[in-house]
């Protein structure tokens, strides 16, 4: 066997592995009603999760601004497509949508994928793979200002060759510089 192709076998196994135990920090509590009525019917993982857990990820928006739940929607080997729900002390539960680029094409969207959150800088990000290499695609950074994310950087990569990057900067947020 070729050693790229053991190694992508190797990667995809790990993945699955991965996909199989998807972790929780909500330590086995029931999402608040008032959070499940606003995640959208697309969201089957939630609906149907094999393994049994409750799989979203809560998080808190900084300065006590309110709490973030990432609820999982589809798993797939490649790649996991999440929704954030915001919930604010004197606000209603909010669907969240976000500005993505999709090949040129710029959308609004409350689908994300492959999501991270950090709690103490606020900082949420997505990652989108073209295929399933992962060697295309788009990485955004939104950063979290009081309740809501404002986009600070979107890098992409058009064309899947098998090769890693490099992503290009098709956006950055005033004031910001390119690391």
């Amino acid at each position: 066997m070729r050693e790229g192709r053991k190694k992508r076998l190797l990667f995809y196994v790990f993945l699955l592995g991965v996909t199989n135990s998807t972790p929780s920090n909500a330590k086995g509590f029931d999402l608040p009603a008032m959070v499940q009525d606003v995640i959208p019917e697309g969201c089957t993982h939630y609906a149907h999760n094999p393994s049994g857990r409750q799989a979203y990820r809560m998080g808190s928006l900084p300065e006590n601004k309110g709490r973030i739940w990432i609820i999982p929607c589809t798993v797939r080997l490649s790649e996991t497509t999440q929704v954030v729900i915001r919930a604010m002390p004197s606000s209603p539960v909010e669907l969240l949508t976000f500005r993505q680029w999709d090949h040129g094409v710029w959308n609004t969207s409350p689908y994300l994928f492959n999501v991270t959150y950090d709690d103490q800088s606020g900082v949420l990000t997505s990652l989108h793979r073209d295929d399933s290499l992962g060697d295309c695609g788009t990485w955004t950074v939104w950063q979290a200002s009081g309740a809501d994310f404002i986009m600070q950087r979107l890098d992409a990569k058009t064309e899947c060759d098998g090769r890693e990057g490099p992503y290009r900067t098709l956006y950055l947020y005033p004031g910001n510089r390119p690391s």
